[in-house]
């Protein structure tokens, strides 16, 4: 046989719940346990219970988890998660890291921040992320009393999670116009080299709403580069602009809008708005090259690609890859697309890749008809 499937605690942990799985063996995942969920981390054949809500705990007083937040889980084993709980009948929030022996506090409301003398945390965390060095990355905000200094937006840690970096909320935008200034969104990613991207509202002069206020920025947090915004010319499509971040099956979804790899490149997918564009051909991925510092159209809906042997299809849709993994560290991008002959395929894409093997010894799904080898290209 090829390959194996490994039956790994109760099934239905996974079947019904998802989970979030790293490169290596581990898994981490929100699941239910009787009547509590819990937040279960291992590896085939060996996992632990790393929380449940129920549990208490003696911090300041009597703590109840009462609602834990999916999981993120790094390579070595390390799993960071959100989790409600009440206190003296408050409810609060707090971030919790766990692995295969123990699960402890990662940040919780009045605690003192690693690195930042005289500041505390705040109560409005949001779901972290963690990278296979240990760094951590989520959104709150930290208070100050003297000299006050009240600081929210995104907080990325050292490896150790000894010091904490906080970036984007109301900072300068760089290279915009003096005023405008970041927000820190929902939706966030961190690579393995520290390297952060995020979707961020703009605000300030000359910034409309829903025209060119939505931006992806990506880098380290003290060298941030725009890969994309609203109302911008997009690359490659004749003068078309940027009208939204996202478009699947007819519903604009941030979440699975973008994904960034190890080395710091972002690919996206918009839709375009602008002289001959329309539904046939208003949708298009892009990547965003830090070192090149610009975007490169990899396909658009309208448009042919090359799917081996000479053969050229012209694609009617796009389909975002749901996966982080579908966007690997060579620059290779995985997509699905069809063709307006009713043929669909998952693509693969090496315009910006390293060198790779020829497109006949890549591997096509095309629908109905197997696996069969392939790399795409555009036709221009």
């Amino acid at each position: 046989m090829p390959g194996s499937i490994t039956t790994f605690g109760p099934i239905d942990y996974v079947a019904n719940h998802g989970s979030n799985a790293s490169d290596g063996s581990y898994l981490a995942w929100l699941g239910p346990v009787g009547s509590k969920s819990s937040i279960v981390i291992g590896t085939p054949g060996n996992y632990r219970i790393a929380q449940t809500t129920g549990d208490q705990f003696l911090s300041n007083g009597w703590q109840t988890m009462s609602q834990l937040y999916a999981p993120s889980v790094s390579k070595p084993g390390n799993a960071v998660f959100k989790a409600d709980y009440t206190q003296s009948n408050q409810s609060k929030s707090m971030l919790r890291i766990a692995n295969m022996t123990a699960t402890s506090s990662l940040a919780q409301e009045g605690d003192s921040v690693p690195g930042m003398t005289g500041f505390t945390w705040g109560s409005n965390f949001s779901s972290p992320v963690i990278n296979d060095a240990g760094q951590v990355l989520f959104r709150g905000s930290a208070q100050r009393n003297f000299p006050y200094d009240f600081r929210s937006g995104f907080w990325l840690s050292n490896a150790a999670r000894t010091a904490y970096t906080s970036f984007a909320r109301g900072e300068q935008a760089p290279g915009m116009a003096t005023g405008v200034v970041l927000s820190s969104g929902n939706d966030y990613r961190l690579n393995n080299d520290g390297e952060v991207a995020f979707i961020s509202r703009l605000s300030g002069s000359g910034v409309t709403w829903d025209v060119n206020d939505i931006s992806i920025w990506a880098g380290a947090p003290t060298a941030l580069q725009m890969a994309m915004r609203l109302g911008d010319v997009a690359p490659g499509t004749g003068g078309a602009s940027f009208a939204s971040l996202s478009w699947q099956y007819g519903i604009q979804q941030y979440t699975n809008a973008y994904q960034l790899n190890d080395d710091g490149q972002v690919a996206f997918f918009a839709q375009l708005k602008g002289t001959g564009v329309n539904t046939s051909n208003d949708i298009g991925l892009w990547l965003f090259d830090p070192t090149a510092k610009n975007s490169l159209l990899i396909a658009r809906e309208g448009e042919q690609i090359d799917i081996g042997n000479g053969s050229f299809k012209t694609i009617s849709e796009l389909y975002s890859p749901y996966r982080s993994d579908a966007f690997n560290n060579l620059g290779q991008i995985s997509f699905g697309a069809k063709f307006t002959d009713g043929s669909q395929a998952i693509l693969l894409s090496n315009v910006v890749a390293v060198p790779v093997p020829e497109p006949e010894s890549w591997a096509m799904l095309l629908a109905g008809l197997g696996l069969i080898s392939f790399a795409a290209r555009r036709r221009t």
